[in-house]
């Protein structure tokens, strides 16, 4: 049976540090999810929700009530709308949030073949572009992200939301350094892996880049670029030709860029 909140009990409260507080996220191993594709990956890829929130404002859609049933209706937390409109930071309620454990992963976890294709994002400060970043590599067939250094957390509700819940279907991991990821590359580099990073000062341009193979692609700061533990460590780099008045793209848009020739010229070897 769902349970009424009327007040900000300390559980309520504690709910919505998670929306504002990556210290809190962390802590708890616990995230706030939004939005239908979002929550919809969650559950279909074994994600375990601890409560589904909804203010009771009306009937529940088809979909929200076929979620409540899949988390189970002891895990229905029902709160007044402006409880509600604590734990999103967006100015449309939406019908559900969820509340999903987020397990903590290491680069043990990533998985290494000779057809690899890993993303690293070096100190990342924008979690829209983590997000997008992760979306894109999710689709043109990653097998993991690898967050490095200060780097935005992929369980901002702005990471999820840009991400249309591929964080839930991608491993994304957040490790430390440059060199705290050597382990993985070392993995990468017996199965024939390059490591590439894409910068704006790379000596080859992409389309003439062999990116064909298992492919350790490296992606820099927005503003700063790529840390001189990744230019050492990568094996080339690699620039988006720029035909404009603007020197360098951002940081998902140059990941899409690079995804995508990536994936062309391995759909290519196939054929």
């Amino acid at each position: 049976m769902a349970r009424s909140i009327a007040s900000a009990t300390a559980e309520l409260q504690e709910l919505a540090g998670l929306v504002t507080n990556r210290n809190k996220r962390h802590r708890s191993g616990r995230a706030v999810v939004e939005g239908v594709r979002p929550i919809s990956v969650a559950l279909a890829h074994g994600w375990r929700f601890e409560a589904v929130v909804s203010s009771g404002r009306a009937r529940l859609s088809d979909w929200a009530a076929s979620i409540v049933a899949r988390v189970g209706d002891d895990r229905h937390l029902v709160v007044p709308e402006p409880l509600m409109r604590r734990l999103t930071d967006r100015d449309e309620l939406p019908e559900l949030v969820g509340v999903v454990a987020t397990p903590a992963r290491s680069i043990d976890d990533v998985g290494v073949h000779d057809r690899a294709l890993v993303v690293v994002l070096d100190r990342p400060s924008s979690p829209g572009n983590v997000g997008t970043v992760v979306r894109t590599a999710d689709a043109f067939g990653a097998n993991a992200v690898i967050l490095t250094g200060h780097a935005a957390d992929p369980w901002d509700p702005k990471a999820i939301r840009a991400s249309t819940g591929a964080v839930f279907s991608l491993p994304v991991v957040v490790a430390g350094s440059a060199a705290s990821v050597e382990p993985l590359l070392d993995r990468c580099r017996v199965v024939g892996a390059r490591i590439v990073g894409a910068d704006e000062a790379g000596s080859v341009d992409v389309d003439r880049a062999a990116l064909g193979g298992p492919l350790v692609l490296v992606l820099g700061n927005e503003a700063r670029g790529l840390g001189h533990g990744w230019r050492d460590a990568c094996d080339e780099l690699v620039r988006v030709p720029m035909r404009g008045s603007a020197t360098s793209l951002n940081v998902a848009a140059a990941a899409a860029v690079v995804l995508y020739e990536a994936d062309r010229q391995r759909r290519a070897a196939v054929r």
